[in-house]
């Protein structure tokens, strides 16, 4: 059974979007004008702009030791782990070649963001429905986890947990990383 893990907020305790953001205008604060013009064009272009652009240290990433430690036993029993992001594919290939875990990279590619009912259609056209398990942490996860066979939750509000047993099997609970 695949595990497809999702990146900002689960794998990582921050959000790459935001951190390429705060690098592009701490080098340059005009930079923000050009924010807002890739913005106006959509999500999915403001991340392929900022991927091709920000330079932030992948290896500096809060990443949630709990979880790498738990999906390198995963790994090694043979199961095929996939990051799954709505970041822009080119980040998620970046952060999946510095942990060294995952077999496939699928992210946002310039024209679609992958979060929410997007990132749930294209797990179900890859997978099938119940083909596949999916780590996430938040509200947004909720749209993805009715159609996966088990759910694995990761520094999440008891709010959104409460939620996500409600609509798929939890597997495995992660809280905040230490720290």
């Amino acid at each position: 059974m695949p595990l497809c893990v999702d990146l900002d907020g689960t794998l990582i305790g921050t959000d790459t979007m935001w951190e390429a953001m705060l690098w592009l205008v701490k080098c340059n604060p005009l930079n923000l004008l050009s924010l807002f013009w890739w913005w106006a064009r959509g999500r999915a272009h403001l991340k392929r702009q900022l991927a091709a652009r920000a330079r932030i240290d992948i290896a500096a990433l809060p990443y949630h030791a709990a979880l790498i430690q738990w999906l390198r036993q995963e790994k090694a029993s043979g199961r095929r782990l996939i990051l799954v992001t709505a970041s822009d594919q080119s980040m998620g290939e970046r952060v999946a070649a510095h942990v060294h875990l995952f077999d496939e990279v699928i992210g946002s590619n310039g024209r679609e963001n992958l979060r929410g009912h997007t990132k749930r259609r294209r797990l179900n056209e890859r997978f099938g429905k119940g083909g596949y398990d999916y780590a996430g942490n938040s509200s947004v996860d909720l749209q993805v986890w009715p159609d996966v066979r088990a759910a694995i939750v990761v520094n999440a509000r008891a709010s959104v947990l409460e939620r996500a047993r409600r609509l798929a099997p939890v597997e495995q609970v992660f809280g905040p990383p230490p720290g």
